[in-house]
């Protein structure tokens, strides 16, 4: 778990977009431990509950904020085909 914190205190993005990664993938790839356990700690980061209940619904694009939206379409678009699209980047 040392890991988990060195992560956490070294990275650059804020623990509620973090989690927005996280549930992301756990939902992309259907493991239901990560998604039950993150979506504690989301709740704990401060991710609104619609915008939990959406990502795990796979209908986020109206309840997300701008900066939300973006790293979640980068994480689909990285999950899904392995590479991202220009303006996802951008974003």
């Amino acid at each position: 778990m040392d890991w988990v914190r060195a992560d956490q205190a070294d990275s650059t993005l804020a623990a509620p977009l973090r989690e927005i990664i996280i549930l992301t993938i756990g939902v992309a790839w259907n493991s239901d431990y990560e998604i039950y356990a993150h979506t504690a700690v989301a709740r704990q980061a401060g991710v609104a509950e619609p915008v939990i209940a959406a990502l795990l619904n796979g209908e986020p694009s109206e309840q997300l904020s701008a900066t939300e939206a973006a790293v979640h379409r980068f994480t689909v678009e990285l999950v899904g085909t392995r590479s991202v699209s220009d303006d996802s980047s951008a974003a």
